[in-house]
Parts: structure tokens; C-alpha cells; sequence
């Protein structure tokens, strides 16, 4: 029974994700989620920390199910996620600078 709760907690909170990430389909949709709600920045920023804060009760009652073997694979694939995320961004912010400097 608990597996399957958390199957359908995880399955819920996916969509939510695209809030919390800065992928461009994900941006784009909390674009359009700001614009339609009429969100301000405020309420942006306040989504995003409700998602996130989800996504890591998620993440961690995931784990909680987990064997030693498939926690430590479970922490491997996060941590490369997280790396892949945090190049993105560098790359984003990169650009974003080099479009400022025109």
C-alpha cells in the first residue's frame, strides 16, 4: 500500500516539477501559468519554493523505499541531474550575459 501511495504522490508532483526547474519547455510553461494567473514576481518565486520543497518529500520518501543497492543508484542518478541542471543554467546565464553585452 505505501508503494503504491507514493507511486501516485510522485505521479502528481511530476507535473508540478515544471514549476520548480528552468528547462525551456518547463520556463515556458511557468510563463504561461504566471501570465494566465497573473502572478507576480513574488508569487512566482513563492510556487517555486512549493514545488521544490514537494519534489524533495518526494525525492526522500522515494528513497525511504529503497534497498542500500538502489538508494545509492537513486543518489548517484540525483546528483547527476543535479550537475546537468546546474550546467544548464551556467550555460543559460552565459548567454544571457552575452546577449547583454550586444
Amino acid at each position: 500500500m505505501k508503494k503504491i501511495l507514493t507511486a501516485i504522490t510522485i505521479a502528481a508532483l511530476l507535473p508540478l516539477a515544471a514549476f520548480a526547474q528552468e528547462g525551456e519547455g518547463k520556463r515556458d510553461h511557468m510563463k504561461h501559468m504566471a501570465k494566465e494567473l497573473n502572478l507576480s514576481e513574488e508569487q512566482r518565486n513563492q510556487v517555486r519554493e512549493i514545488v521544490k520543497k514537494h519534489m524533495e518529500a518526494g525525492r526522500l520518501e522515494v528513497r525511504s523505499i529503497l534497498n542500500d543497492e538502489q538508494r545509492a543508484k537513486f543518489d548517484q542518478m540525483h546528483e547527476k541531474r543535479k550537475a546537468m541542471m546546474e550546467e544548464r543554467k551556467a550555460k543559460r546565464d552565459e548567454r544571457r550575459a552575452e546577449r547583454d553585452d550586444e
